[in-house]
C-alpha cells in the first residue's frame, strides 16, 4: 500500500486490494466512490494515518506525503497543547473568585460560582406620564396627528385611507 499527497488530501494506492481495503476501512479512511474509487483520509488525515500505520506494517508513504504529515502532525501537537492550557485556564477561571461581583458563593456539586440574588429592599415606583397632544389636529375629523407629522400633513390615516378610497 502506498499513501500519496494529492489534492490537498492523504490517498491510497493499493498493491494488495482485498488486505489493504480492510486497513484502509478501519481505520477510518473515505472513499470518493464511483467511478474512481479514491480512498482518502479525512480531515485534517492524522488520527487516520497514525491508525493505518499501525495496522499495517508495510506501508509506503511519498516524499511529498511524509512532508505534509510531519507538518500537519506538528499543527495538531500544537493545537493539542493549546487546547489543554485552555482547559487548564477554564478550570481556574471557574475556581477562582470574581472580583467583580460581592454576593457569590462556590458550589461544589455544580462546580462553578452562583450569585445570591437579594430581593430589593425599597419598591421604586415610577409613574407614567402621558405626552403632550400634539398641536397638529387632521382638517376632517379633528383627532391630533400621531406621531406630529413634519412633512406638512394634514389628514390622519383613517381619513387619509377613506379619501383614497372614495374619490
Amino acid at each position: 500500500m502506498k499513501l500519496v499527497w494529492n489534492n490537498n488530501r492523504f490517498e491510497v494506492q493499493f498493491t494488495d486490494f482485498q488486505n489493504d481495503l480492510d486497513a484502509v476501512k478501519t481505520a477510518g479512511f473515505r472513499t470518493s466512490g464511483p467511478p474512481e474509487w479514491i480512498w482518502f483520509a479525512p480531515a485534517p488525515g492524522i488520527k487516520a494515518l497514525d491508525r493505518l500505520r499501525k495496522i499495517q506494517s508495510n506501508l509506503q508513504i511519498t516524499e511529498l506525503a511524509l512532508q505534509h504529515y510531519k507538518s500537519l502532525t506538528q499543527k495538531f501537537e500544537q493545537k493539542q497543547n493549546l487546547r489543554k492550557q485552555f482547559k487548564q485556564a477554564q478550570k481556574q477561571a471557574k475556581k477562582t473568585e470574581p472580583a467583580s461581583i460581592k454576593d457569590m458563593y462556590f458550589d461544589e456539586e455544580l462546580q462553578f460560582w452562583c450569585a445570591i440574588v437579594k430581593p430589593p429592599t425599597e419598591i421604586e415606583f415610577i409613574p407614567y406620564v402621558r405626552p403632550p397632544y400634539p398641536e397638529e389636529k387632521c382638517l376632517l375629523c379633528d383627532a391630533p396627528l400621531w406621531p406630529p407629522f413634519e412633512d406638512g400633513r394634514s389628514f390622519c390615516m383613517y381619513c387619509e385611507k377613506q379619501n383614497e378610497n372614495n374619490p
